[in-house]
């Protein structure tokens, strides 16, 4: 399975998925100027790789905020991974939020009722 990595910039999250090491990660603040340019690549290799991952796969989201167009995107990801989830692949996603941002909180809560996805929201 390949990796992808996507350094974290001031606009964007940092991107980490690395099978070897099972970690999936989101982290940072994602208002990039183009949303689909810059999580194109995360779907792609979403895309490529899932289908053969035969592990338990675990998305983890660490934002400290998205804008609307990342927000699309973000629920993108989460629909394509519910699809393969399904399937009968061994897909879940946990969301964290800082114990003081209920915006975050809120939007995790929003997101998942909106999937049929294991979901997590945990504040840290």
């Amino acid at each position: 399975m390949n990796k992808l990595f996507i350094a974290e910039t001031e606009d964007t999250p940092k991107v980490n998925f690395d099978a070897e090491k099972n970690i999936f990660e989101i982290v940072g603040r994602s208002l990039p100027e183009d949303a689909t340019t810059f999580y194109q690549p995360i779907i792609k290799w979403l895309n490529q790789e899932i289908t053969n991952f035969s592990g338990a796969f675990q998305l983890c989201f660490k934002l400290e905020y998205f804008n609307s167009s990342s927000a699309k995107q973000i629920l993108q990801i989460l629909l394509f991974l519910e699809n393969a989830h399904l399937k009968g692949n061994n897909i879940t996603a946990k969301w964290y939020f800082s114990e003081s941002d209920e915006l975050m909180e809120a939007r995790g809560k929003e997101i998942k009722s909106l999937l049929k996805l294991p979901f997590e929201i945990i504040k840290f």
